[in-house]
């Protein structure tokens, strides 16, 4: 594969992306030509600046050095570990029409109204209390934990809940202290808030926007779930402003029944707040439901593009605008001014090693355990691909064993990551990918030619809209 890819803009300026360096640097017209035209280059200057790139290393094969997942790096995300989401219950008192857990999907275990045990809990937590404060690494300032809560409706069980949050209080420790977060639906919000509030919680409410905007979000009788959701998050917002100011999201899913503009505008109006917006999940669809997926289903980044006041929302909702996004990640991948550690400050490789896919190493951003004790590196991958699990009275998670497991899922997909230019900024989930005849099939795949073109669309931007690399080095944090 090719190292350096000269490409041009709509504006027609011509640059050179070397990934070897992670550096993109302007091609005039003749130092251009003295690079892509050698025997008819006349002017000595730029054909000196030519010699000096290849003779520099510009233009040499792309050399990809793939990480290797060992015991000692998943060991290490465990140990570092930022946050564990608890699925409090698979019991819910809505039947969204487009839930995750619902009748589109068949990635996630049978619902049987199950709580889980604040043993099971306990048991967890048990073995990260000994982890953490028997580790050779003491952090100082301690690290912060966040302590999720997630269903179903995590807010059915709050015996559990309120055990957890008390638990983590009973063990202090010098080296972490733990922040209270959940995702609900608000329908019980008006009997729990006082608790949530006293706690400090981080609520990140589901809300798709006006009545019509929130048809898909009903009670199991069918009925309209958004009057005491609206009244609920209203009472909070009445009761407690400075934590509703300080404490509360609102996420909106994008369907067929609202719009991106519609969204904003109505949550903005009604609670001041700008919602988090994203498409419906598109991994593990039922066969037969793909027809009535696809009805629902609505492009976000056309969403956007269709809105009168994009804007607006170009400023209030840049980084869920997937173009932006795109510009984004990008400039965190190549731009050469972003470090992904603060050991990267002090060590310099002449070669970075590179990962296949997107996909997180075990841990790498947090831990799930579901109501039936599986452990799972997210929320949004399916639940039929547990990497532990739980009981009562024992953890089983064995990092070398998920070494070896995501080594050899790697090395099915070594041949095809290194042939596509999109590797330095993937995103895609080897759980999300299409598995044929046990190998993966990536669908975000880029040759060359498609490869050029996004780069032509990033810097046609960025010369069109010169301060957003400023504002986004600046202003724009990844997770």
């Amino acid at each position: 594969m090719k190292s350096d890819i000269i490409f041009k803009t709509k504006g027609g300026n011509h640059y050179l992306l070397d990934k070897n360096r992670e550096m993109a640097i302007y091609l005039s017209p003749d130092l251009k030509k003295a690079i892509q035209e050698p025997d008819n280059a006349t002017n000595e200057y730029y054909n000196a600046k030519s010699k000096w790139l290849i003779n520099n290393g510009f233009f040499n094969p792309m050399v990809t050095n793939f990480t290797t997942i060992t015991k000692e790096s998943i060991d290490n995300q465990i140990e570092n570990l930022e946050q564990i989401v608890f699925e409090v219950t698979d019991n819910c008192n809505l039947d969204c029409k487009y839930c995750g857990y619902g009748t589109l999907y068949e990635n996630y275990d049978v619902r049987k109204k199950n709580k889980m045990s604040t043993m099971m809990g306990k048991t967890l937590l048990d073995y990260f209390f000994e982890l953490w404060n028997n580790s050779k690494y003491k952090p100082n300032p301690p690290r912060r934990i966040y302590l999720s809560f997630y269903g179903g409706e995590p807010l059915l069980n709050m015996p559990f809940i309120k055990e957890m949050v008390q638990y983590t209080l009973q063990h202090p420790s010098k080296f972490y202290y733990f922040e209270n977060t959940m995702t609900t639906n608000a329908i019980l919000l008006d009997k729990h808030m006082n608790y949530l509030v006293e706690n400090n919680f981080s609520l990140l409410i589901s809300l798709d926007g006006s009545v019509a905007n929130n048809a898909y979000r009903v009670y199991p009788s069918g009925k309209p779930s958004f009057d005491k959701v609206y009244n609920n998050i209203k009472l909070l917002q009445n009761t407690y402003p400075e934590f509703f100011k300080k404490r509360v999201s609102i996420n909106s899913v994008l369907h067929n029944k609202n719009s991106v503009s519609d969204i904003h505008k109505f949550i903005k109006e009604a609670f001041n707040k700008v919602p988090s917006t994203g498409s419906l999940n598109s991994s593990g669809i039922k066969e037969d439901k793909r027809d009535e997926f696809h009805e629902m289903f609505k492009n976000l980044q056309q969403s956007f593009n269709e809105s009168d006041n994009y804007t607006e929302l170009s400023k209030e909702m840049y980084f869920s605008i997937p173009n932006k996004r795109t510009l984004v990640e990008f400039i965190f991948a190549y731009s050469g001014n972003v470090f992904r550690h603060y050991h990267d400050l002090f060590l310099e490789k002449a070669i970075k090693e590179r990962r296949q896919t997107g996909t997180c190493v075990p841990f790498e951003k947090k831990l799930f355990v579901t109501v039936n004790g599986k452990i799972l590196p997210c929320t949004t991958v399916g639940q039929n691909y547990p990497l532990g699990f739980i009981t009562n009275d024992k953890v089983e998670l064995n990092s070398q064993y998920l070494a070896d497991k995501y080594q050899h899922y790697y090395d099915k997909l070594n041949e095809q990551c290194k042939e596509c230019f999109k590797l330095d900024s993937c995103k895609e989930c080897i759980y999300f990918m299409v598995s044929k005849n046990k190998h993966f099939v990536c669908n975000k795949y880029l040759n060359e030619s498609d490869f050029r073109n996004q780069l032509s669309f990033v810097y046609t931007e960025m010369e069109n809209t010169p301060a957003e690399y400023k504002n986004i080095l600046e202003n724009i944090n990844i997770e």
